[in-house]
C-alpha cells in the first residue's frame, strides 16, 4: 500500500447554475388532471419488516424500497410486482387507453405458502432490452425484455441464475456491458447481517449490525446457462444514500455516512493492507512513540524542524515545492516531508535551511489560515505552542471554562425535540467514494458532510445517476464522472432546484421524491395522499415586469400541490419528463403536469 492516501475533493458547485435572486416559488392554482390506471389481477406486492427485522440498518434500508419501477431507456414506463408474482407495466405514451398489461411471471417461491417468509422482490433494467430480477427467495432472475417502448409487449422469456443467497437481499444497482459479443451483467445487492462483537474492555460480546454489499458478474457458462463468475464482498456500518456501477463494471460509486472497504474477492486477493487506503482512515500513532519532526504557525508561516544527524549538509538533501505539494527527501531515499499541504504556499518566500543538526523548513501561507497539520493525512508532526499563544488560548476561554469538574447537577440535556429537522445533519463522515474494482482501492473521495442526501435520478441511461444534496438552502444535482484518475474532479455539477433543500426539510412526511430526467421540476410525496412539485421555470401566458430590475419576466418558479383521492397508503413513486406516477396498493395513479 505504501501508505497512500486520497486526497478529499470539495464539492464541486458551479456558481452560474446557482440562483441568489431566487424570491420562491409561487402556489399554481391550475387544475392537474391524475388518471387512475386499472390494474387487472391482484394487488401490488406489499412486504412488512418481519419480527427478527429491528436494527436500524434494516428499518432505513426497508424505508428506501421503492415498489415502482421506472425505466430509463424508456420514459413514461414505470413497473411493479403483484403479490401473485407477476410483473406489470405501463407506459403512458401507448397505455393510456389498454391500461395496464402482465409481462412476465415470477416463479413461485418453494415450500407451504404458509410458512415462507415473504421479502421484497426487486426489478432493475440495466440496458433497454434485458431485466435483472431478485424474487425475494434468495434467487435472480434474468429476463429478456425486447421492445419495452412498444405496445403490446412481447411477454418476457424469463431464465434464471445460478445463484443462491440471502432471502432478504435488496437489489440496489445494476449495470451490463459487453465481453467478446456476450452480454455481462453487473448486480449489487444488500444485505444486513448480524455479528458478534467482543467488548474491548470485558470478555462480554453484544450484538452488531452491519451492511454487506455483494457485488456479483453474470455471464454465460459453458452450458450456455447464467452463472456467477465473480463474487465481490463489502462491508460497511451504515446503509448507503447512493449505490451506482460504472461502465464495464470497472469501479463502485457509493455515498453514505460511513466507509465500505473491500473484505473478499473470488478472482483475487484483498490486501488487508489496503484499509490504509480507506479515505477515512488516520494512521493511529501511539503516544510511546515520539514524533519524527514538530512544527510551528503564525499567521503568515509554517515552520517545520527536524533533528539530523551530525554531518548533514543541505547538499545531501533534495527540495521540491509548489503551491500545493513538498517534498523533502535525503540522498539515502529517506523522506522527511513528502504529499499534499494543508494549505496553499508562496514558493518563492519558502525555503529550507540546515543548521546545528536540526533541519528546519520554512513555509510562506497564501492565506492567513490556521493549518491542522503540514502534510495531509502525515501523522508525523507534532505541533507545539509558545507559551503565550497557550496564556492567549486560556484567556480567550475563560469565561466559558473552569477548574471544577462537572456535576449531575449542573448538567442542561438539550431536548433533541427541540430541534427542526432541517437542523439534523449527516455524521462527520459523510462521504462520496469511487472504489476501483481491481485494485480494491478507493480512487476518489468528494465530502458531503453537512450536506443532507436528498435523492438520486437516472437523468440518462447511458451515464451513471446523479445526486441530489442540499447546499445551503438548494439541491443541486452531480453526476460522477468516469475515471480513474484520482487528479481529475469526482463529479460535475449539471443542475439546480432553487430552495429545494429548504422545501423538503420542511416535509416532515416525506417518503419519496425525484426529478425529471429532464431536470424541468423536482417532485416528493409523503405517505398516504399529498404530493408535490416544484419547477423552476414555468412559462407563462401574459408578459410581466420585475418592479425592481425592470427586467420582462418570461418564467416564474411555479408549486404545485395534488391531494390524491384514492385511499391507501404510497407504496411507489416515479417521475417522467411530463407527468408523475403514484403506485397505491390497488391502482397506479398518473398525474401529467
Amino acid at each position: 500500500m505504501s501508505g497512500v492516501q486520497v486526497v478529499p475533493q470539495e464539492l464541486p458547485i458551479n456558481r452560474d447554475l446557482l440562483n441568489p435572486q431566487f424570491e420562491g416559488y409561487k402556489l399554481s392554482l391550475e387544475e392537474i388532471k391524475i388518471k387512475e390506471i386499472k390494474m387487472p389481477g391482484p394487488g401490488v406486492l406489499e412486504v412488512k419488516l418481519a419480527d427478527d427485522q429491528f436494527s436500524y440498518q434494516q428499518i432505513r434500508a426497508f424505508s428506501q424500497i421503492n415498489s415502482l419501477v421506472s425505466d430509463p431507456w424508456n420514459k413514461g414506463a414505470v413497473y411493479w410486482i403483484t403479490t401473485d408474482l407477476q410483473i406489470m407495466g405501463f407506459n403512458e405514451g401507448v397505455d393510456s387507453i389498454t391500461g395496464a398489461s402482465i409481462l412476465a411471471q415470477i416463479p413461485k417461491r418453494l415450500g407451504d405458502p404458509a410458512q415462507v417468509k415473504e421479502f421484497h422482490v426487486g426489478l432493475s433494467f440495466p440496458d433497454a432490452s434485458h431485466a435483472i430480477v431478485a424474487d425475494g427467495a434468495g434467487r435472480l432472475l434474468q429476463a429478456h425484455t425486447p421492445h419495452r417502448s412498444t405496445m403490446p409487449q412481447e411477454p418476457w422469456t424469463v431464465e434464471p441464475i445460478d445463484y443462491s443467497g440471502s432471502e432478504s437481499a435488496i437489489m440496489v444497482a445494476t449495470t451490463t456491458w459487453k465481453q467478446a459479443d456476450s452480454d455481462v451483467f453487473e448486480v449489487i445487492l444488500l444485505t444486513i447481517e448480524e455479528t458478534v462483537a467482543v467488548n474491548r474492555d470485558s470478555s462480554s460480546s453484544h450484538k452488531e449490525f452491519q451492511t454487506v454489499l455483494e457485488w456479483l458478474t453474470i455471464k454465460r457458462g459453458k452450458e450456455n446457462s447464467w452463472i456467477v463468475d465473480r463474487t465481490r464482498v463489502l462491508n460497511g456500518k451504515t446503509v448507503p444514500n447512493y449505490v451506482a456501477i460504472e461502465a464495464g463494471g470497472k469501479a463502485l460509486l457509493l455515498s453514505g455516512e460511513s466507509p465500505f472497504e473491500f473484505v473478499s474477492d473470488t478472482a483475487k486477493a484483498v490486501d488487508v493492507s489496503n484499509e490504509a487506503m480507506d479515505v477515512e482512515s488516520v494512521p493511529e500513532v501511539s503516544e510511546a512513540v515520539q514524533p519524527v519532526y514538530t512544527w510551528k504557525q503564525t499567521a503568515e508561516h509554517i515552520t517545520a524542524q527536524f533533528e539530523a544527524p551530525s554531518g548533514l549538509t543541505a547538499q545531501q538533501l533534495h527540495f521540491s515545492l509548489t503551491t500545493t505539494t513538498i517534498q523533502l527527501v535525503h540522498d539515502s531515499g529517506k523522506v522527511l516531508l513528502e504529499g499534499s499541504l494543508f494549505g496553499l504556499v508562496d514558493t518563492d518566500q519558502s525555503s529550507f535551511t540546515v543548521d546545528n543538526n536540526k533541519v528546519q523548513v520554512v513555509l510562506r501561507k497564501s492565506m492567513p489560515e490556521r493549518w491542522m497539520e503540514v502534510v495531509l493525512n502525515d501523522a508525523r508532526g507534532r505541533e507545539v505552542f509558545s507559551d503565550e499563544e497557550l496564556a492567549a488560548v486560556a484567556e480567550r476561554f475563560a469565561g466559558i471554562t473552569s477548574d471544577k469538574w462537572v456535576t449531575q447537577q449542573d448538567v442542561n440535556m438539550t431536548n433533541p425535540e427541540q430541534l427542526e429537522e432541517c437542523d439534523y445533519l449527516p455524521e462527520d463522515t459523510a462521504c462520496w467514494i469511487r472504489l476501483d474494482g481491481e485494485s480494491h482501492r478507493t480512487t476518489h473521495k468528494i465530502d458531503i458532510s453537512g450536506h443532507q442526501f436528498l435523492f438520486s435520478a437516472t437523468l440518462d441511461p447511458h451515464e451513471l445517476p446523479a445526486i441530489c444534496l442540499r447546499h445551503d438552502v438548494d439541491g443541486i444535482l452531480l453526476r460522477p464522472t468516469e475515471s480513474n484518475n484520482s487528479a481529475e474532479p469526482a463529479a460535475t455539477h449539471v443542475g439546480t432546484f432553487s430552495a429545494l433543500g429548504y422545501v423538503m426539510a420542511s416535509k416532515r412526511d416525506k417518503k419519496f421524491a425525484s426529478c425529471a430526467p429532464n431536470m424541468s421540476f423536482a417532485a416528493l410525496c409523503d405517505g398516504d395522499r399529498n404530493v408535490y412539485v416544484y419547477r423552476n421555470d414555468a412559462p407563462i401566458d401574459s408578459v410581466l415586469l420585475n418592479r425592481k430590475t425592470a427586467k420582462v419576466v418570461k418564467t416564474i418558479a411555479k408549486q404545485y400541490v395534488l391531494s390524491l383521492e384514492k385511499v391507501g397508503r404510497i407504496v411507489g413513486f416515479a417521475v417522467s419528463d411530463a407527468s408523475v406516477f403514484v403506485l397505491k396498493p390497488d391502482a397506479l395513479l398518473v398525474a401529467t403536469l
